[in-house]
Protein backbone atom coordinates (compact mmCIF):
# COMPACT_ATOMS: atom_id res chain seq x y z
CA UNK A 1 0.00 0.00 0.00
CA UNK A 2 1.10 3.45 -0.64
CA UNK A 3 -0.99 4.96 1.88
CA UNK A 4 0.37 6.01 5.22
CA UNK A 5 -1.48 7.39 9.10
CA UNK A 6 0.90 10.25 9.64
CA UNK A 7 -1.95 12.77 10.00
CA UNK A 8 -3.55 10.36 13.49
CA UNK A 9 -2.23 9.36 15.92
CA UNK A 10 1.55 9.72 17.96
CA UNK A 11 1.96 10.95 14.26
CA UNK A 12 0.46 13.77 13.85
CA UNK A 13 2.20 16.14 16.39
CA UNK A 14 5.09 14.99 15.20
CA UNK A 15 4.39 15.66 11.75
CA UNK A 16 3.34 19.43 12.66
CA UNK A 17 6.63 19.89 14.72
CA UNK A 18 8.98 18.88 11.68
CA UNK A 19 6.87 19.96 8.58
CA UNK A 20 4.52 22.74 9.97
CA UNK A 21 1.14 22.26 7.82
CA UNK A 22 0.18 18.95 6.09
CA UNK A 23 2.21 18.81 2.53
CA UNK A 24 -1.03 17.86 0.56
CA UNK A 25 0.84 15.48 -1.25
CA UNK A 26 0.81 13.41 1.54
CA UNK A 27 -1.39 10.57 1.24
CA UNK A 28 -3.13 9.99 4.63
CA UNK A 29 -5.81 7.31 4.93
CA UNK A 30 -7.29 7.32 9.07
CA UNK A 31 -5.97 3.94 10.66
CA UNK A 32 -9.00 2.11 10.42
CA UNK A 33 -9.17 1.98 6.80
CA UNK A 34 -5.74 0.99 6.35
CA UNK A 35 -5.72 -1.77 8.60
CA UNK A 36 -9.36 -3.03 7.16
CA UNK A 37 -7.98 -3.07 3.82
CA UNK A 38 -5.01 -5.11 5.65
CA UNK A 39 -6.97 -7.67 6.37
CA UNK A 40 -8.85 -8.15 3.35
CA UNK A 41 -5.72 -8.09 1.78
CA UNK A 42 -4.29 -11.30 3.82
CA UNK A 43 -8.12 -12.59 2.52
CA UNK A 44 -7.87 -12.40 -1.06
CA UNK A 45 -3.89 -13.60 -0.89
CA UNK A 46 -5.30 -16.85 1.05
CA UNK A 47 -7.98 -17.01 -1.30
CA UNK A 48 -5.36 -16.81 -4.18
CA UNK A 49 -3.66 -20.01 -3.25
CA UNK A 50 -0.82 -18.06 -0.90
CA UNK A 51 -0.12 -20.02 2.46
CA UNK A 52 1.94 -17.01 4.17
CA UNK A 53 2.54 -13.23 4.06
CA UNK A 54 5.71 -11.54 4.72
CA UNK A 55 4.62 -7.62 5.33
CA UNK A 56 6.80 -5.11 5.45
CA UNK A 57 5.98 -1.84 6.73
CA UNK A 58 7.85 1.29 5.92
CA UNK A 59 6.61 3.04 9.14
CA UNK A 60 7.87 2.55 12.44
CA UNK A 61 7.45 3.37 15.96
CA UNK A 62 4.29 1.38 16.89
CA UNK A 63 2.03 0.87 13.58
CA UNK A 64 3.68 -2.47 12.92
CA UNK A 65 1.99 -3.48 16.22
CA UNK A 66 -0.84 -2.51 15.13
CA UNK A 67 -0.60 -4.78 11.40
CA UNK A 68 0.75 -7.44 13.95
CA UNK A 69 -2.49 -7.01 15.83
CA UNK A 70 -4.64 -7.45 12.65
CA UNK A 71 -2.59 -10.97 11.27
CA UNK A 72 -2.68 -11.98 14.63
CA UNK A 73 -6.98 -12.31 14.38
CA UNK A 74 -6.98 -13.44 11.07
CA UNK A 75 -4.05 -16.44 11.33
CA UNK A 76 -6.02 -17.23 15.09
CA UNK A 77 -9.70 -17.64 12.70
CA UNK A 78 -7.93 -19.21 9.30
CA UNK A 79 -5.00 -21.12 8.61
CA UNK A 80 -2.25 -18.49 7.36
CA UNK A 81 1.02 -17.66 8.64
CA UNK A 82 2.00 -13.93 8.28
CA UNK A 83 4.98 -12.62 9.94
CA UNK A 84 4.65 -8.35 9.85
CA UNK A 85 7.23 -6.16 10.77
CA UNK A 86 8.67 -2.33 10.24
CA UNK A 87 11.65 -2.18 8.02
CA UNK A 88 13.91 -1.32 10.75
CA UNK A 89 13.32 -4.70 12.43
CA UNK A 90 14.76 -6.24 9.97
CA UNK A 91 18.11 -5.32 10.90
CA UNK A 92 17.15 -4.99 14.53
CA UNK A 93 20.48 -4.47 16.50
CA UNK A 94 22.94 -2.79 13.51
CA UNK A 95 20.92 -0.11 12.76
CA UNK A 96 18.37 2.26 14.00
CA UNK A 97 15.48 3.47 11.60
CA UNK A 98 14.77 7.22 10.82
CA UNK A 99 12.69 9.42 8.87
CA UNK A 100 14.68 10.58 5.86
CA UNK A 101 18.13 10.36 7.34
CA UNK A 102 20.95 7.75 7.62
CA UNK A 103 19.15 4.60 7.64
CA UNK A 104 16.33 5.41 4.79
CA UNK A 105 18.60 7.87 2.29
CA UNK A 106 21.12 5.16 2.52
CA UNK A 107 19.17 2.45 1.50
CA UNK A 108 17.68 4.72 -1.38
CA UNK A 109 21.38 5.68 -2.92
CA UNK A 110 21.77 2.06 -2.88
CA UNK A 111 18.56 1.09 -4.71
CA UNK A 112 18.80 4.13 -6.83
CA UNK A 113 20.88 7.12 -6.32
CA UNK A 114 19.52 9.17 -9.15
CA UNK A 115 15.83 9.54 -6.38
CA UNK A 116 18.08 11.33 -3.99
CA UNK A 117 19.64 15.05 -4.60
CA UNK A 118 22.04 15.22 -1.46
CA UNK A 119 22.08 18.94 -2.07
CA UNK A 120 18.87 19.58 -0.75
CA UNK A 121 19.80 17.90 2.59
CA UNK A 122 19.50 20.23 5.33
CA UNK A 123 16.66 22.39 3.33
CA UNK A 124 14.77 25.13 6.32
CA UNK A 125 11.34 25.19 6.66
CA UNK A 126 10.62 28.36 4.79
CA UNK A 127 11.54 26.45 1.58
CA UNK A 128 8.18 25.40 -0.70
CA UNK A 129 8.01 22.03 0.52
CA UNK A 130 9.74 22.57 3.81
CA UNK A 131 12.44 20.11 5.70
CA UNK A 132 10.10 16.76 4.40
CA UNK A 133 10.88 15.59 7.78
CA UNK A 134 14.57 15.06 7.05
CA UNK A 135 16.99 13.09 10.28
CA UNK A 136 19.70 15.59 10.62
CA UNK A 137 22.32 13.06 9.86
CA UNK A 138 20.85 12.93 6.17
CA UNK A 139 23.94 14.11 5.19
CA UNK A 140 26.08 10.94 6.39
CA UNK A 141 24.04 8.74 3.78
CA UNK A 142 25.79 6.42 1.73
CA UNK A 143 25.03 3.76 -1.19
CA UNK A 144 27.73 1.47 0.63
CA UNK A 145 26.62 1.73 4.14
CA UNK A 146 22.45 1.28 2.91
CA UNK A 147 23.69 -2.03 0.51
CA UNK A 148 24.95 -3.78 3.99
CA UNK A 149 21.73 -2.64 5.17
CA UNK A 150 19.49 -4.21 2.21
CA UNK A 151 21.87 -7.29 2.73
CA UNK A 152 21.03 -7.73 6.38
CA UNK A 153 17.16 -6.98 5.88
CA UNK A 154 17.30 -9.62 2.79
CA UNK A 155 18.74 -12.09 5.09
CA UNK A 156 16.51 -11.49 7.73
CA UNK A 157 13.71 -12.38 5.06
CA UNK A 158 15.09 -15.18 3.91
CA UNK A 159 15.32 -16.91 7.75
CA UNK A 160 11.96 -15.79 8.33
CA UNK A 161 10.41 -17.34 4.81
CA UNK A 162 12.60 -20.56 5.30
CA UNK A 163 10.63 -20.63 8.59
CA UNK A 164 7.41 -20.76 7.24
CA UNK A 165 5.46 -24.50 7.53
CA UNK A 166 3.34 -23.33 4.62
CA UNK A 167 0.10 -25.31 6.30
CA UNK A 168 -2.40 -23.48 4.83
CA UNK A 169 -2.29 -25.06 0.84
CA UNK A 170 -5.36 -26.07 -0.97
CA UNK A 171 -7.67 -24.35 1.41
CA UNK A 172 -11.55 -23.53 0.87
CA UNK A 173 -12.08 -20.03 -0.31
CA UNK A 174 -13.24 -17.49 2.90
CA UNK A 175 -16.14 -15.19 1.39
CA UNK A 176 -16.21 -11.76 1.84
CA UNK A 177 -18.89 -11.94 4.76
CA UNK A 178 -17.12 -13.60 6.77
CA UNK A 179 -14.63 -10.74 7.63
CA UNK A 180 -17.06 -8.43 8.94
CA UNK A 181 -17.05 -10.59 12.42
CA UNK A 182 -13.54 -10.69 12.41
CA UNK A 183 -13.26 -6.80 12.09
CA UNK A 184 -15.54 -5.85 14.33
CA UNK A 185 -13.81 -8.39 16.86
CA UNK A 186 -9.76 -6.20 15.90
CA UNK A 187 -11.82 -2.97 15.95
CA UNK A 188 -13.36 -3.67 19.66
CA UNK A 189 -9.81 -2.89 20.30
CA UNK A 190 -9.03 0.41 18.43
CA UNK A 191 -8.29 2.26 22.10
CA UNK A 192 -4.94 0.50 21.91
CA UNK A 193 -4.13 0.50 18.57
CA UNK A 194 -0.69 3.38 18.29
CA UNK A 195 -2.25 4.36 14.91
CA UNK A 196 -4.46 5.96 16.92
CA UNK A 197 -3.51 6.93 20.35
CA UNK A 198 -0.94 10.10 20.97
Amino acid sequence: MAYHVHETGYHAPWLREVMGDVNPRLAALPPHVVLEAFLYQLRAFRNAGFAAALVVSGHHGGNQEDLRTVARAFSSAYPFEVFACSDPELVEGRYQGDHAGFYEISQLLAIDPDLIDINRVGRVASDRLGRFAQNPDAASATAADGRKMLDLAIKRIGDVVAGFTLAARNSALIPMEAMTPLWAEIERGRTTWRTLNL
